[in-house]
């Protein structure tokens, strides 16, 4: 069935937005006939849609492609742009014609032609952006420049809320509170923050970036400094908080120390007793260097007589290896006498716990007479880090990873195998342990979180 189109046309237009990425969109309307003058039967028919850039053009510069459109008592209506977007220059400062095409007819001719209504979407924006957009009394948005001050007065009372100033070589920026400064960002050789308490105008905060490097100062509600940081500067002038400002309790691996006197027990066997203990309580990981020392007296010996010191963390322990060994000879005879005794040991801590380092003795199997530990005390003290090796010697070699094995000699002259390490093994050890509690931690919360989801 070839269709007419009648020459009563309703051409809407436009729904858009001035500068905005929103197409224009001309609504149109139209009545079909048959060729006996008939409007046609109501009902879907698909019928297409171009825009051509003069009345007898071969092709179209748009097209809506084939869309089912209703016709109702011959009327049908369509907006142009709603399937396919219209260009924003399709009716810049040109004449332009609309092509119909119905079903698999050829298209209605003649073509109509535009009139005002669509090209009202060009002149809307001729009006307003692209005024905007060549005159020099507004800034754009790309390639522009702008001389002289800007000025932020909000309220038009002549106190100004913000400036931007510029000179020669450098902007800066203020903000203002009533017109009193609370913030000023400062351009020239070097870049500078500075905050203010707006109503005294007094300074609060400079941050600067100098040539030697960032500096940070803060000051008080009287306008006196009173911590800076400066990354530009050496030594205790680096930092500088007031007096007071940090207390022991705040901080979390600071060193410490326990110090501890103990008995003046006769030693009677080859077991070890604690002659001395002390407790500490490390904030985490790290080493604690523990030392002890005591007077060793012999008395009425007619033979050779010895003692042994060592630290240990088990009461009672065994001969842990780093002991001391003091003996009488019996060139002394009978005679009272004493020895001062000394022993040392470095532990590494893998976390945060309380524990018990014991100075112990044992008296020589083979001694005669009386032998008695006097004058004992004990030290531990903590340090959360090394700053190098921390060798030791162990009985046994399981835990670490390079031990060196040494022969050593007791006291007696005796020769024992032992084991030289470096207790920075333990610590790269707890540290991966922990980096690997970490990553499943995070697998598990990633396994919480998918199951969830699902």
């Amino acid at each position: 069935m070839k269709c007419f189109l009648s020459i009563a046309i309703i051409l809407v237009a436009m729904v858009a937005t001035v500068g905005a990425d929103i197409a224009p969109l001309v609504n149109y309307q139209g009545r079909l006939t048959d060729s006996n003058g008939d409007v046609v039967a109501d009902g879907w028919t698909y019928m297409t849609f171009g825009i051509y850039a003069s009345e007898g053009a071969p092709s179209p510069i748009w097209t809506s492609g084939a869309r089912d459109v209703y016709v109702k008592d011959g009327l049908f209506s369509y907006i142009l742009g709603s399937t396919a977007a219209l260009p924003h220059n399709i009716f810049d400062n040109q004449l332009r014609w609309l092509g119909i095409k119905v079903a698999t007819d050829a298209e209605i001719s003649p073509r109509t032609r535009f009139t005002a209504v669509p090209y009202s979407y060009r002149a809307l924006k001729a009006d307003t952006a692209e005024y905007i957009a060549t005159a020099d009394d507004f800034v754009h948005t790309i390639g522009d420049t702008m001389t002289n001050d800007l000025v932020f007065d909000g309220d038009s009372d002549g106190n100004y809320e913000g400036t931007i100033s510029v000179s020669t070589s450098s902007a800066n920026i203020y903000l203002r509170s009533s017109d009193t400064t609370t913030v000023r960002l400062y351009g020239a050789s070097y870049g500078e923050l500075a905050l203010y308490y707006g109503f005294t105008g007094g300074r609060r905060a400079v941050l600067a970036g100098l040539s030697s490097g960032g500096r940070l100062r803060l000051y008080d509600g009287n306008n006196d400094q009173q911590i800076e940081i400066d990354a530009g500067d050496d030594g205790n002038s680096s930092v500088v908080f007031p007096e007071g400002a940090i207390d022991a309790d705040e901080i979390l691996n600071e060193p410490g120390i326990v110090s501890n006197t103990g008995d003046s027990p006769y030693l009677t066997s080859a077991s070890f007793v604690d002659i001395a203990t002390a407790t500490i309580s490390t904030p985490g990981a790290g080493y604690v260097y523990v030392s002890g020392h005591c007077s060793i007296i012999f008395s009425g010996s007619t033979d050779l007589s010895g003692a042994y010191l060592q630290i240990d963390t088990t009461e009672g322990g065994g001969n842990e290896g780093e002991d001391v060994f003091v003996f009488k000879s019996t060139f002394h005879d009978t005679e009272t006498n004493s020895s001062h005794a000394f022993v040392d040991r470095v532990y590494y801590i893998s976390s945060a716990r309380t524990i018990t380092f014991r100075l112990e003795a044992a008296r020589y199997s083979q001694s005669t007479g009386t032998v008695r530990a006097s004058r004992s005390r004990i030290k531990a003290m903590y340090f959360p880090t090394s700053y190098g090796s921390v060798k030791t010697l162990v009985s046994d070699p399981g835990e670490f990873t390079n031990a060196e094995m040494v022969t050593t000699k007791d006291g007696l002259g005796n020769s024992k195998t032992e084991y030289k390490v470096d207790l920075r093994d333990l610590e790269v050890k707890a540290k991966e342990a922990k980096i690997r509690a970490l990553e499943a931690e995070l697998e598990l919360e990633k396994a919480r979180e998918a199951a969830e989801r699902n």
